[in-house]
């Protein structure tokens, strides 16, 4: 069997821009991706080699620039890239703005860009380097011929072919403005460095499969490359025939131009995950050739896999669904989907809209059960672990065309509806990655949903200040603390503007806030939620509470968040798993009706010993409560058939466990002077089986089954819970958290 020769040899720049090569690169190599950010990184390492010592040039140390793969025969100067074309690139780009700078050197700097013609020899007059057909006539006109910068800075970025072509501006006019700042001398003494020191290592071969191999095992190691770029080089090498390969490479790059260079490198992992449906062990390169193999099949890979995944994911990433009718609706979700905090959704998404792509009425309902699953779990802050296994689940539903499998796999558990309805319910402003979603989703709501906010700045402010000035109306409205911190960063609380925030404003009083900062230019505010507010002539805890329950229906009626059946003793901790039976509206049991005449009782109660509740509603399940001030920890009443108690209990969410213990540690720390003021034993339940903790007494008088107790019971349970916020409040506000 014949062995290919493979040949590696350094060689300075001045004769990789020499007569003894001539470049080339292919059309189905990734276009030119370099930023600003990695020009910057050569040019300054460049000149800090050029300047280290006070050596002359000719003395100094050879500079490595990096290596190049090449297909290429002995003592041809035809060079084919196959890895390496982003530094050469960038080096002629270098060249042409030495060239520009020092006119006087321009016909010998021109030698290292353009090859002269020597008839006799049978050489072109041709530049030394050709980009992929897309690029290659912009790259000679605007960087190798002479002049071109000039033409290059009058260009507009935005009207140029693609993202290949604005790197090249950018960088171009870059380093023009970085070297004009340098004398000349320093700029000579650049070039010289350059062409004489600076070393490449060029490896070629004569067999284009040989080239792909170097290249792999190359960039495999921890080369600059993109697994993107490695697969290329794997599929196309694959692929028998020069012009299939030229006609693949070309639907390759077109998908690539189409999403962009980024994006384009994240389709793999979202392929990746619509074939392995779980969460990545290794890397994706592994887990592709090992799962997908699509060097197997290239051409089948590419026709029914990497071309239709690439434009569903262009499509649902610019929400551009196309249809005669139902686009509109689709589009509608697309956008809510691209505004959620994560993109593990996309797997799925794509394959609906993949095998869907003709049906838009199946489609609208899947994107808007989609929406409604991937706002919940990120509003109950669901893991990375939770998305991926439960995606997963979703696209074998996709897999096995099972719509009635893929409905329920879709739909919030009871469990989770409750997480999502408590969590909108409490301190919303807190969670910093979901508020915004939730006021913007919510603002669509109350506008009839033809809201577009397309505005360049969006803003949350709160209404009644996180501080309030002595003797102003925010301390007439809410003389006590602990009910201005109960209504501070909730829902009602919270409006959007189109503008920045003004620290100074935000202590206004109510109608010079809303004048001076609520309005836009134009008087008015853009946004519903704003608008109700410039409405009110006060803001009163009253007002507030009806405001959040009005509020918390549009978006229960928004994601379909119904009453549910849950006896669940865990707040909170129920987040999934098996799916409670749902008790439709229509046939409430007769315990829910009993427990909210209790709740009834027992809050009325609690207004004369303390405005911890307050502003809390009456409910129909076993549990109602208040927040401390503290994200997480949370003063509850809880009632089951023949007992009662009160509690602090500590969960800050999901993945909290040790955050919640060490919270707990500390306040037990103070046990013996909390149950002093407290006057009475507590129970301290570490819970280390699970994630939360409480600190809890039980009222044994009875409970919800004992109608004819409820005075004596609501009584205790009132004074305990009074007792239980004096002595634990000092302590709370002084957690380390």
């Amino acid at each position: 069997m014949s062995t290919v020769q493979i040949i590696g040899k350094e060689y300075y720049l001045k004769n990789i821009l020499g007569d003894g090569f001539r470049f080339f690169i292919p059309r189905y190599q990734r276009p030119y991706a370099w930023t600003t950010e990695e020009t910057e990184e050569l040019l300054d390492d460049l000149c800090t080699a050029c300047t280290a010592d006070e050596q002359a040039v000719a003395i100094k140390d050879p500079y490595f620039l990096g290596s190049i793969v090449l297909i290429k025969e002995e003592h041809q100067p035809t060079s084919e890239i196959i890895d390496g074309q982003q530094r050469l690139t960038t080096l002629t780009i270098l060249m042409s703005v030495l060239r520009h700078l020092l006119p006087d050197g321009a016909d010998a700097i021109s030698d290292y860009l353009r090859q002269k013609g020597r008839m006799f020899e049978g050489m072109k007059d041709e530049f030394r380097l050709t980009l992929r057909p897309q690029d290659a006539e912009f790259f000679e006109k605007h960087i190798q011929q002479e002049n071109g910068l000039s033409v290059l800075e009058k260009l507009n970025p935005g009207g140029l072919r693609n993202d290949a072509q604005r790197n090249i501006r950018a960088n171009a006019l870059y380093l023009l403005e970085k070297l004009k700042r340098r004398s000349v001398a320093e700029l000579r003494l650049l070039t010289v460095f350059i062409v004489t020191k600076g070393v490449m290592v060029v490896v070629s071969t004569p067999d284009l499969e040989s080239a792909y191999r170097i290249f792999s095992v190359m960039n495999d190691r921890g080369l600059d490359l993109s697994h993107a770029d490695i697969l290329k080089a794997e599929v196309i090498g694959k692929i028998s025939g020069e012009a299939n390969q030229e006609a693949y490479g070309k639907k390759w790059e077109t998908a690539e131009e189409n999403l962009g260079r980024e994006e384009f490198d994240d389709l793999f992992a979202h392929i990746r995950m619509i074939r392995v449906k779980q969460k990545l062990r290794t890397t994706i390169l592994k887990e592709i050739r090992e799962h997908i193999k699509p060097d197997g099949n290239p051409t089948k890979f590419i026709d029914e896999q990497l071309v239709p995944y690439a434009d569903g994911l262009k499509t649902i990433k610019d929400a551009d669904y196309q249809s005669a009718q139902g686009a509109e609706k689709v589009n509608a979700y697309l956008k809510w989907l691209n505004r959620v905090d994560n993109f593990d959704w996309l797997p799925p998404a794509i394959v609906a809209l993949t095998i869907h792509e003709n049906d838009p009425e199946w489609l609208g309902w899947f994107f808007q059960q989609l929406e409604r699953l991937a706002a919940c779990m990120m509003i109950m802050r669901y893991g990375i672990n939770d998305r991926l296994e439960r995606y997963g689940s979703i696209l074998q539903a996709l897999e096995d065309g099972d719509d009635d499998s893929l409905a329920a796999k879709l739909a919030p558990t009871e469990g989770e509806k409750r997480k999502v309805f408590n969590n909108l319910n409490g301190e919303l402003y807190e969670m910093s990655k979901v508020r915004l979603f939730v006021l913007l989703r919510l603002d669509t709501v109350l506008s009839g949903g033809g809201a577009v906010y397309d505005y360049p700045i969006i803003t949350i402010e709160h209404v009644l200040p996180q501080t309030t000035q002595r003797d102003s109306k925010w301390q007439e409205w809410f003389p006590e603390q602990v009910e201005r911190e109960g209504w501070v960063h909730r829902l009602a609380n919270l409006v959007l503007l189109s503008r920045k925030k003004n620290s100074e404003a935000q202590n206004y009083d109510f109608e010079t806030k809303k004048e001076k900062y609520f309005k836009s230019d134009k008087g008015v505010s853009p946004f519903v939620l704003t608008t109700q507010v410039l409405g009110m002539k006060e803001w009163r805890p009253v007002l507030l509470q009806g405001r959040q329950e009005a509020l918390l229906e549009k978006l229960r009626e928004l994601w379909s968040l119904e009453a549910w059946d849950i006896e669940d003793d865990e707040r909170g901790e129920r987040e999934s798993g098996a799916e409670p039976r749902p008790t439709p509206r229509k046939a409430v049991p007769d315990r829910y009706d009993i427990r909210e005449r209790f709740w009834s009782g027992l809050l009325e109660k609690a207004k004369e010993k303390t405005k911890l509740h307050a502003n809390i509603s009456p409910g129909q399940y076993g549990w109602v409560g208040a927040g401390s001030g503290k994200r997480g920890l949370g003063f509850n009443y809880a009632v089951r058939e023949h007992e009662t108690q009160v509690e602090l209990y500590i969960d800050r969410g999901r993945d909290s466990a040790a955050e919640n213990k060490a919270i707990f540690d500390q306040l037990q720390a103070q046990k013996g002077q909390i149950e002093t003021v407290f006057g009475d034993d507590l129970e301290w339940q570490r819970l280390d089986d699970r994630r939360a903790c409480r600190i809890r007494k039980v009222i044994e008088l009875g409970g919800w089954r004992d109608a004819e107790k409820w005075a004596g019971i609501q009584e205790a349970a009132t004074d305990a819970m009074a007792r239980l916020e004096k002595a634990l409040k000092p302590h709370i506000v002084r957690l380390q958290v």
